[in-house]
């Protein structure tokens, strides 16, 4: 009898999508009761959808701004690591642009930064965002890498591709 009902609530294999029964979402749980919230924001569009890209393209042009007039090394790493969830693929170029302008006639304090975790970090991003560079930031990177001759190998396979791709273009 439970399969009977079973089988008239649940679409068989063969049934056509049309009959299947809509899902419904499970009822969010309260992050107080020792879990995390699984409740993942939905994306909007419209008007309001265009405020919410206005306001995190904003956030991205303070970010670009604070690496551009960063003093030193250490400012720089700090500033990815604080802002890490908000860099777009602009301020990961960026910030790997200014870290190699630096260190670039401190040859001696290279080897410092190449060992620092948060270089680390800010590699791992680069990975992760590199097929979002367009030319010019490819090419940033690039530089990048080869200004301050480290060339890790995770790095070699995500911006050849990119350089193919653009050159495709």
């Amino acid at each position: 009898m439970v399969s009977l009902w079973l089988g008239l609530l649940l679409p068989s294999p063969r049934a056509p999508a049309a009959l299947a029964l809509p899902r419904v979402a499970a009822a969010p749980r309260c992050a107080g009761a020792g879990e995390p919230s699984a409740v993942q924001p939905e994306p909007v569009g419209g008007p309001i959808g265009a405020l919410v890209d206005a306001v995190a393209a904003s956030r991205c042009g303070a970010i670009n701004q604070r690496l551009v007039e960063a003093s030193g090394r250490d400012a720089v790493l700090a500033l990815t690591t604080e802002s890490a969830k908000l860099m777009n693929a602009v301020n990961v170029a960026t910030a790997m642009h200014r870290l190699a302008t630096l260190e670039k006639k401190r040859r001696a304090e290279r080897d410092v930064l190449l060992r620092d975790p948060r270089f680390e970090a800010l590699l791992d991003s680069v990975v992760g965002r590199a097929a979002e560079f367009n030319a010019r930031q490819t090419a940033d990177v690039l530089w990048s890498c080869a200004t301050l001759r480290h060339w890790p190998p995770l790095l070699l396979k995500p911006l050849l591709l990119r350089v193919v791709y653009h050159l495709e273009r």
